[in-house]
């Protein structure tokens, strides 16, 4: 019997491995693979690869860096038990007093093991996350995230707390995001050596005094309203390691002052149009010509009654300081900007056309144009003619997208629509030609019915 049940077992292995030929594999190269694969799905993985199999279960629970990102207060413990002594990756959202002490229990009682932290909140809890659970030393975070709901710009019952946080001493701390900075002027705050990467939003004082604190920034998102007292004398702001400025949602005052010799790219995300001396005294007083390869901004916000139109007199003003640009983006653009702008592109040797204009761009793209005259889709054609055939000292134009915004007030015409389809039809092959449309219009059910047929309809 015994000789029997030995063969029957090995009959039984045999047949597994025919079956399930990734059993069949060492543990060590198991727990390899797994590795490999279970942050593709930080939440879940290793709890999937545990309900498979035995084998796999085993393998799982013996691999602690399979449980290090944490997502969820729920089962802390069971998760934070299998962590090991490895760095966590946090994610979790404070949604009661009861998350909160748990988090408490588990994660702020061993700080020396934060590398990324990630804490989505309510602006009610964080008072007390600030003031009372964040320890004062982060030997090893590198990331910081907190997401303090929607306020944006916070009384100041919930500002007072925030020197807390940031006084925490992270002297590995790489990347840190927060909704905004307050107080931090009265704060005993280290330098940040490691600091590359800075989303916040506060008062102009306030961010101009933490970057100060960041002496190698190298990406830069702000939000921040005016300055309430214009006309100060303000030093110069140096940011030598700075290569990505992107604005959000207000125009700081600092921007005024700021000199980015290594700046690469620029990106205004606001409701009205940047000011073309603001952008040009940038550019020049930062000598930051060579650099700069990539521009995004909003025009939406335009003096028509000028005799140019906003974009024709914006590249006018910048002259040859955009000669490296290299991707445009260019939001909210009138209809009676685009002519002209395409005109120059098309034409770079035509004298009237000033000088050849953005020679280096190889990315261009136009989002929510108001309307799509006829005369637009002659021009852009030519354009398009110009910038995708070889031209000496003009580089090919790989990318260019564009989205019409339509809607009851704006509809689309189709006529135009289709001489547009037309003239761009054969210029598919030369490079990346993404068209999209967003509408409101009665004839289409929605958008993405509307795209549909479009993408059908510029195919060769």
């Amino acid at each position: 019997m015994a000789a029997l049940r030995t063969e029957a077992e090995r009959l039984e292995q045999a047949m597994r491995t025919l079956i399930y030929p990734i059993l069949s594999i060492s543990p060590e190269l198991t727990i390899a693979i797994f590795k490999a694969c279970v942050n593709q799905d930080p939440k879940h993985g290793p709890l999937a690869l545990s309900h498979v199999c035995s084998q796999w279960r085993q393998a799982a629970l013996a691999t602690p860096e399979l449980w290090t990102n944490i997502q969820s207060t729920m089962e802390l413990r069971v998760w934070f038990g299998r962590t090991g002594t490895c760095l966590l990756n946090a994610d979790v959202t404070i949604r009661s007093s009861g998350d909160l002490a748990t988090l408490e229990d588990y994660l702020f009682d061993h700080p020396s093991r934060w590398e990324m932290l990630t804490l989505r909140m309510e602006h009610t809890a964080f008072p007390r996350v600030t003031r009372y659970s964040l320890p004062c030393f982060l030997p090893c975070l590198r990331g910081l995230y907190v997401n303090q709901g929607h306020m944006l710009y916070p009384s100041a019952e919930h500002l007072e707390v925030a020197p807390s946080l940031m006084a925490a001493y992270a002297p590995c701390l790489v990347e840190l995001r927060m909704k905004y900075i307050a107080h931090v002027l009265g704060a005993q705050m280290a330098i940040f050596t490691y600091l590359t990467t800075l989303c916040i939003a506060g008062d102009d004082a306030e961010c101009r005094a933490f970057l100060n604190l960041a002496p190698n920034l190298q990406s830069l998102t702000i939000s921040s309203p005016p300055p309430e007292q214009e006309g100060q004398v303000v030093s110069p702001l140096v940011m030598s390691q700075l290569r990505t400025v992107i604005i959000l949602d207000g125009y700081p005052g600092f921007l005024d002052h700021l000199i980015t010799p290594e700046l690469e790219h620029l990106q205004f995300e606001l409701d009205f149009a940047v000011s073309p001396v603001a952008v040009k005294s940038l550019v020049s007083r930062s000598a930051c010509t060579r650099s700069l390869r990539v521009l995004d901004m909003s025009v939406g916000e335009a003096n028509q009654d000028h005799e140019f139109t906003f974009i024709t007199r914006f590249f006018d003003l910048m002259g040859t300081d955009l000669a490296n640009l290299e991707r445009l983006t260019l939001r909210e653009p009138l209809e009676n900007s685009l002519d002209p702008l395409f005109y120059r592109m098309g034409h770079p040797g035509d004298q009237d056309a000033y000088t050849a204009i953005l020679p280096a761009l190889k990315s261009l793209t136009l989002i929510n144009v108001g309307y799509l005259a006829i005369s637009t889709v002659s021009s852009m054609a030519a354009m398009l003619e110009t910038r995708t055939t070889d031209v000496p000292e003009i580089a090919k134009l790989e990318s260019f997208r564009f989205s019409i915004e339509a809607d009851a007030w704006n509809p689309i015409d189709q006529a135009t629509i289709d001489d547009a389809l037309t003239q761009v039809r054969s210029f598919r092959d030369r490079g990346v030609l993404d068209i999209q449309v967003y509408t409101a219009s009665p004839r289409f059910t929605n958008v993405w019915e509307l795209r549909e047929c479009l993408n059908r309809r510029c195919k060769p």
